[in-house]
């Protein structure tokens, strides 16, 4: 425990005009002289509770003489390490302040420093690693006075480097606020906080700061913007708070590309965040924590790059293990050639969007993904939209189904990924046309589940063997003009075309018109459950097709119906299968 003394000293030249308390009233350092104090204890003689991080109290001896300041400082001034610098009020600054290595600042309950850019003032804080600068409290509790305080001071040379802030919080929202400002922090230690370590809002710059520990801050290492975040480095530590996260605020993310980086706690993201006319890249390792009704949204000109790898995968997740918790990520207009998802954890969106990844006229290549947990799909792909190259990816646990996306881009699904243990396993295809370019559907290991009419036009589909075609009540599968049906299976993995119920005429058939391709083929394919509108459930109009090793059962009209102007096999009604259909087998010329 220690003590306290008075003496008289002859101040030196660096004491502050203006700054001293008393100094109006003929005492201290207006007549030259002040009380000082060799203060080895702290206010009420409380004993401190284990220090700073940064063991400065092993590293700095406590000076024997005391400075009291109170008021403001008006004129530029520095601060030196040969005193102890007593705040016992809010201290404004309004001129440059720079305080040399080793200096000690020490608060009173409630004071703080505050440093207004609007009337000049800036702060230059350079310490070294052997001789940090010190804004402690007299106490040693969170929240015991407020801490610093940069209002509007966009000045260059404001710093803090090598730097001791703590036990600050008490009426502001970080033991170092910034608003509006700029203020680069450097291997310096922000810690004890009753609020946030470090609080930046949307109109600050923390831009060049890096090695630095948040610690023992009963909110959270870091709060700040989502167009700040970029400035947050892997270096420095941001564990060991009441929070274990960084909240960032949504924002727009634009203007330049920008990278996150991987910390040692999550990115804790708040409402809604928006990548515009920028390209963010995600580095492997980093996992993204959406409180409830988060959203992360890539627009126009945006991009993002999510590349994780197999042993640091990226992970976008809800603050609480809920499906719904957080809306998804959505991307909108986003055609960036860049834009990647790899080796990501996508879970516990789906809220207000239809996925936990709802693609909206963009371009999104996910591959080695794991999209789960969602209250919707896991993934949903409006029309406009691709998905080019994605591939061995886990689509499970999500309520809706793993997959929802149109005709046209269902060839974007791979046979190497799993879309099993969802709500409904079956990857669900709105019906539209087939256009522009030849494409395989290929076998996955849950059905496509189709509704409404699907059409090939001017290209050819090819389906692979094995793969099992569900219509919802009413679709239909209509080749036109122009297309190529090449629908070859094997004995042992046929091509199934069926009913999302087994019931004759639950959807119309497959429906040929005008299709004159020689590749035009079934083989070892099953046709059931047919023609709801149809006269079979193979309806041949006109053009040309083969059918071999096939069975077309369980149709309400015919099994197979062709019409006189259709090039078909001569054999077609001996070397197929038909059982159980309404009207009849199988007839030629209608």
């Amino acid at each position: 425990m220690g003590y306290r003394r008075t003496f008289v000293a002859t101040l030196p030249l660096v004491t502050i005009a203006g700054c001293l308390s008393d100094s109006d009233s003929g005492s201290g350092v207006g007549d030259g002289t002040d009380e000082t104090v060799p203060d080895d204890q702290h206010e009420d003689g409380d004993e401190t509770d284990g220090g700073t991080d940064s063991n400065w109290e092993d590293d700095l001896e406590r000076p024997d003489e005391t400075v009291e300041l109170s008021d403001g400082i008006e004129t530029d001034e520095t601060l030196t390490s040969d005193v102890l610098y007593r705040v016992t009020d809010q201290l404004t600054v309004d001129a440059t302040v720079s305080i040399e290595p080793g200096t000690i600042l020490e608060f009173e309950e409630g004071a703080g420093l505050r440093v207004r850019g609007l009337q000049g003032g800036q702060i230059v804080a350079t310490g070294t690693p052997d001789e940090p600068i010190v804004f402690t409290g007299t106490q040693k509790t969170p929240g015991w006075w407020n801490g610093i305080y940069v209002w509007g001071s966009e000045s260059h040379d404001n710093r803090l480097e090598h730097v001791v802030v703590e036990y600050g919080g008490r009426e502001s929202d970080g033991t170092v606020h910034l608003r509006g400002s700029r203020l680069p922090i450097t291997n310096s230690t922000l810690a004890h906080g009753d609020g946030y370590g470090l609080y930046v809002d949307e109109e600050s710059s923390i831009e060049g700061s890096e090695n630095n520990q948040y610690s023992d801050n009963e909110a959270g290492g870091v709060r700040l913007s989502a167009n700040s975040v970029h400035s947050l480095d892997a270096a420095s530590t941001y564990a060991d708070n009441g929070v274990d996260a960084v909240t960032v605020g949504g924002e727009d993310v634009e203007g330049e590309d920008v990278t996150w980086n991987s910390l040692d706690v999550p990115y804790r993201l708040r409402d809604r965040t928006a990548v515009r006319e920028a390209t963010l890249t995600i580095e492997p390792g980093t996992t993204l924590e959406f409180e409830e009704g988060g959203e992360f949204r890539v627009r126009d000109g945006g991009g993002l790059i999510a590349d994780g790898t197999e042993d640091d995968e990226i992970v976008f997740t809800g603050t609480q293990k809920t499906p719904g918790w957080w809306n998804g990520i959505y991307v909108w207009g986003s055609d960036a050639r860049n834009n990647a998802l790899n080796h990501v954890v996508v879970e516990y969106g789906g809220r207000e969007s239809d996925g936990n990844v709802h693609v909206r006229h963009g371009r999104l290549p996910i591959t080695n993904a794991t999209l789960r947990h969602s209250d919707r799909y896991g993934l949903f792909l409006d029309p406009n939209s691709t998905i080019p190259e994605s591939k061995a990816n886990t689509y499970t646990e999500n309520a809706a189904g793993a997959v929802k996306l149109d005709a046209h881009t269902a060839h974007y699904l791979d046979s190497n990924s799993t879309y099993t243990g969802n709500g409904e396993d079956a990857v669900v295809v709105d019906g539209t046309d087939v256009e522009h370019e030849d494409v395989t559907w290929s076998a996955l290991d849950v059905p496509y589940r189709l509704r409404g009419r699907t059409q090939v036009r001017d290209v050819d589909l090819t389906i692979e063997p094995a793969s099992t075609v569900l219509f919802e009540e009413g679709g239909e599968f209509r080749l036109r003009d122009g297309s190529g049906l090449i629908a070859r299976g094997t004995e042992d993995e046929k091509i199934v075309f069926s009913a999302t119920e087994e019931i004759p005429g639950w959807w119309s058939g497959i429906y040929v018109w005008g299709s004159e391709s020689h590749d035009n083929r079934l083989e070892h394919v099953i046709v059931e459950y047919g023609g709801r509108e149809s006269n079979g459930s193979v309806h041949l109009r006109t053009g040309r097709f083969t059918i071999t090793d096939c069975t077309l059962r369980h149709s309400d009209a015919w099994g197979l119906w062709a019409e006189s102007d259709v090039a078909v096999n001569d054999d077609v009604c001996a070397v197929n299968e038909f059982s159980d259909n309404g009207v009849g087998d199988c007839t030629i010329d209608g």
